[in-house]
């Protein structure tokens, strides 16, 4: 045995379409030391993610491997053979989503993107949007109820579009040279901060990504935007934790944690000084009237 939970909708020879989608496995795998995946190849048209959530590995693509840990998102190949092997020390926790299109745009994006990125080191990327809507792909298969072809045909558009994306948004910054125009450098600061919402422990994190000093980040944010950096964080991080208390089904102090806030308490005191009213009673007067979710602490 491999792995010590796994969570696996496998639908093998016969896949379940979503919409243009056809879906072909999504779950959770909890490996146990050492262990993770055998190695096996994939079929023709049939791409993989793997969403790194805890622990560290390795990922095989034919002959090749690339490290990953927590964070990390791995995209397979069609007709690629493909292995997951965990660390002994601190073994990996990932879900996975594997799936064929039958959109020929996005088809045809999929196979631009498997041209330019045989390299598996160019296919780890991150992308908090996608996390988020494989865990809610995972409580849907498991849980879902009224609607559920519904949102999964609506979630498994948006994780292609959202792998799509990822992809072509990496190919242009490559092409492109430094930004030196103050508008732009600070749509990409606005851009980065709101794509890493769940992951962002620093405002450094911003200067480490684009290669520019902190200080200067900084400054130029706020003679462009006439607001400050650590003020345009702290609004677009409130304006989300409005947004999953309303819709999410989350209490206060998981949206405090989804958030990074370093208690449930300083989330609280922000978000009053923020609109005048405590979290918990926004929640009560604005939440969309949703079934309790069980595993909620898992995801």
């Amino acid at each position: 045995m491999r792995h010590k939970y796994h969570i696996n909708n496998l639908y093998a020879d016969t896949p379940i379409y979503f919409g243009e989608t056809r879906l072909w496995q999504i779950g959770r795998l909890y490996c146990k030391p050492s262990g993770g995946v055998v190695n096996h190849m994939q079929p023709e048209g049939l791409y993989e993610l793997t969403v790194v959530t805890a622990g560290r590995g390795r990922i095989y693509s034919d002959d090749a491997f690339v490290n990953v840990r927590a964070g990390d998102i791995h995209l397979s190949l069609p007709k690629e053979f493909h292995e997951i092997v965990s660390e002994e020390e601190d073994p990996l926790n990932f879900d996975f989503f594997s799936f064929m299109t039958e959109n020929e745009s996005f088809r045809s994006a999929l196979e631009r993107i498997t041209e330019e990125n045989k390299d598996i080191g160019k296919r780890i990327f991150h992308s908090d949007s996608i996390c988020d809507l494989v865990s809610r792909g995972i409580q849907e298969m498991n849980d879902g109820d009224k609607y559920s072809y519904e949102m999964m045909e609506g979630i498994c558009c948006q994780i292609i579009i959202s792998v799509i994306r990822s992809f072509e948004d990496r190919y242009h910054k490559d092409q492109q040279k430094l930004v030196t125009d103050a508008d732009s450098l600070c749509y990409q600061v606005m851009g980065y901060i709101d794509s890493h919402i769940f992951s962002m422990r620093s405002l450094t994190e911003i200067s480490d990504s684009m290669n520019y000093n902190y200080s200067y980040i900084s400054n130029l944010f706020k003679k462009t935007t006439g607001q400050g950096l650590m003020d345009y964080y702290r609004g677009r991080r409130l304006d989300m934790a409005k947004r999953l208390l309303r819709e999410s089904g989350r209490n206060v102090t998981q949206v405090a944690d989804m958030l990074n806030y370093s208690s449930a308490y300083s989330f609280s005191r922000a978000f009053t000084a923020q609109y005048g009213i405590s979290p918990k009673y926004y929640k009560k007067i604005n939440c969309i009237d949703t079934p309790p979710n069980k595993d909620l602490k898992e995801i």
